[in-house]
């Protein structure tokens, strides 16, 4: 067994039943993170967590139709880990614990002596696996419960997995023992019965000694001498196993009290909050730059729906003093209204930075630096939670695109009734990403259980991963660019750019909600909607059409369109093309048995290159449109990419929708 560094004060005795109920509960989570930390040998066990608050929280986000008693998988290897997966409906590192584990236990691992009574993973089946991950946990269900009415009980990890498989080993026993009793006693003639019973109450009365003796909490000298060793560690202290109970309830905010540096929140939520981290740099501020790019970016309109929260998250308290002072000067009318709050969560409620993992063999100042960010954004997330409906990251060195707020705002409409954790405004870091308020909560935790083990950018992809979104929902042009050219880290240069950033986002188009058709064979799932969609990386491709062949948009209510750009092709597919084909509008929609269709059509236009675009489309019609068509006018030997199909409308898409 590799070095133990981590230990768990269990505060007791328990006077009150809802005080036993929250202790057990909170045990009952050490309990299992421990024997998740414990490096043993050969095999790799599952653990299920029972009973936890966060249980269904976690099971509704992540959209898994699963029993309630969550599985933890172990990184197995080859078939049986399939087979294992497949049984249990789960992605392999999915965690339900609803509280943080200890530093390292982000890959679950729980490895078990060959001695143990039963066989390498291996030799089960999945249903038999499934068994043995029952009787395991509430082994260590049973021994949490005792504990958590224990008088200050020191755990360490040998110690809890020690007194796990001792219960295990008992429990088997003794169950195999009183089987065997109960069947010979049923064949036993009379004579035989009295013959037994004398031995019989001997095996009882020892197992029975010796469930208590393991009970009482048989440790060795030398275990003791660890265990000293391990309370005096300073990572070990009040403070984290203060942040451990925090974190029992995944769709709670976390209990910290935050210094007000300037503003204070106003009662009413706003549409968006726009949160931002700040450290000293050794190169460079660009702080100011990034909240003056905001205000005035935004029009006075978009000013009322918007509230920008800035974290000084430096522990250096002169340079947050000196900072504060400089904001309100430049910024006293935005803090006034209530629109700017600058805020810092006090030292003692971070984690230990000492003795980090050094992951990715990165040094062990940029592991501490990084893991230092990852608790800075927990906690601005966990102060934004209340503040809007939505929330976008962004970094402190950014530049804004005139009236983001209007394009979010779009996008966001665009969205409604389909599911989405995260939308992407740029393509850099964690600059630009969207979240609904409501994950706040779910995204600080989650980050505070893992903030030693990698980047924020990479956890904010596990993170929409967990929650079901499988797949990056990126948009163009991008709303937000890098404008630092010093890093943050040890003032090292930091050349990025975005090069899908706009100046002006007015280019993001509306495109109101329709349903799309088309008679062209549809490649694999490059459907319809992937052309209307404006994601990047998604479009229709279809096998090459032929002259009259369509690609029609039918609107759920009639619009005025101002503006209409078709583009065809890829960079990678030039040729994939339309080559002869007219852009039509339609109106007077009929229902038809293939659906709804306009019976009367004007053309607009003629693609020229594998492209159109038509302005001022509402001033050349004199009718509110229903239908937007594509034509094919010429047969083609070609396939067809259409690439994007964008509108403008005259009129706010929130008033389409409704």
């Amino acid at each position: 067994m590799g070095d133990c560094q981590t230990s768990v004060h269990i505060s007791g005795p328990v006077n009150h039943e809802e005080h036993a109920s929250e202790n057990s509960q909170y045990m009952l989570c050490a309990a299992l993170v421990m024997a998740i930390q414990t490096n043993y040998e050969y095999l790799i066990l599952m653990l299920m967590a029972i009973d936890f608050k966060c249980v269904s929280e976690l099971q509704s986000a992540s959209r898994l139709n699963a029993p309630r008693h969550r599985v933890i998988v172990g990184r197995t290897t080859g078939k049986k880990r399939d087979e294992i997966l497949q049984f249990v409906n789960l992605d392999p590192w999915l965690l339900t614990l609803g509280g943080t584990p200890p530093p390292g236990a982000l890959e679950t691992k729980v490895r078990l002596r060959r001695t143990l009574w039963f066989n390498p993973v291996a030799t089960y089946q999945p249903a038999e696996m499934l068994h043995v991950v029952t009787q395991t946990s509430l082994a260590v269900r049973n021994i949490a419960g005792a504990a958590a009415h224990a008088d200050i009980v020191p755990v360490t990890r040998e110690l809890m997995v020690t007194r796990t498989v001792s219960f295990i080993l008992i429990s088997r026993a003794r169950g195999v023992i009183m089987r065997l009793i109960w069947k010979s006693v049923d064949k036993m003639r009379c004579f035989r019965k009295r013959s037994m019973l004398p031995f019989l109450g001997f095996l009882i009365t020892f197992l029975l000694f010796f469930n208590l003796y393991m009970d009482g909490g048989y440790v060795l000298e030398a275990e003791k001498r660890r265990l000293g060793e391990t309370l005096m560690h300073p990572a070990n202290t009040e403070r984290y196993v203060h942040t451990f109970t925090d974190l029992s309830n995944f769709s709670g905010t976390i209990n910290v009290t935050y210094r007000y540096l300037a503003g204070i929140p106003l009662p009413r939520k706003k549409y968006l909050t726009i949160g931002l981290s700040s450290v000293k740099r050794k190169k460079g501020n660009y702080l100011l730059e990034t909240i003056k790019s905001i205000f005035d970016q935004s029009s006075y309109e978009e000013l009322k729906e918007i509230v920008v929260v800035v974290h000084l998250a430096d522990f250096d308290l002169a340079w947050c003093e000196n900072l504060v002072q400089e904001i309100t000067r430049k910024f006293a009318h935005h803090i006034i209204s209530g629109r700017l709050l600058v805020i810092q969560a006090p030292e003692e409620y971070y984690p230990s930075l000492d003795g980090l993992k050094r992951n990715y063999n990165d040094p062990e100042d940029r592991v501490r630096f990084r893991s230092k960010q990852n608790v800075d954004y927990a906690f601005l997330l966990n102060f934004c939670t209340n503040l809007s409906h939505f929330y976008v990251m962004l970094e402190d060195d950014v530049r804004c695109s005139r009236n983001f707020l209007t394009a979010l705002k779009k996008v966001i409409t665009s969205r409604e009734g389909s599911y989405w954790v995260m939308l992407e405004f740029s393509k850099l870091g964690y600059i630009g990403k969207l979240y609904h308020s409501r994950d706040l909560p779910r995204l600080a935790h989650f980050l505070l259980m893992f903030y030693q083990e990698m980047p924020c950018d990479w956890l904010l992809i596990h993170f929409r991963g967990l929650l079901a979104q499988k797949d990056v929902i990126r948009f163009k042009p991008s709303l937000f660019q890098h404008m630092g050219y010093y890093s943050s880290y040890k003032g090292a240069e930091n050349k990025l750019k975005d090069d899908d950033f706009e100046e002006d986002s007015i280019d993001i188009p509306d495109n109101p909600p329709a349903s799309l058709y088309t008679n062209i064979n549809v490649f694999e799932n490059y459907d319809a909607t992937k052309a209307y969609s404006n994601i990047v990386d998604e479009y229709f491709w279809g096998k090459p059409p032929c002259t009259g062949d369509f690609f029609v948009i039918i609107f759920n209510k009639s619009t005025k369109i101002s503006r209409i750009k078709i583009v065809t092709g890829t960079e990678d597919r030039q040729n994939d093309i339309l080559h002869h084909g007219a852009l039509e509008v339609g109106q007077r929609s009929v229902e038809t048995k293939q659906g709804r269709q306009c019976t009367s059509y004007i053309t607009l236009g003629e693609f020229k290159g594998g492209n159109i675009e038509v302005n001022n489309v509402d001033h050349k019609i004199g009718f509110d449109i229903e239908c937007v068509r594509i034509v094919v006018t010429a047969n083609q030997k070609e396939w067809l990419i259409i690439r994007t199909i964008s509108l403008w409308t005259t009129q706010p898409v929130s008033q389409l929708r409704k």
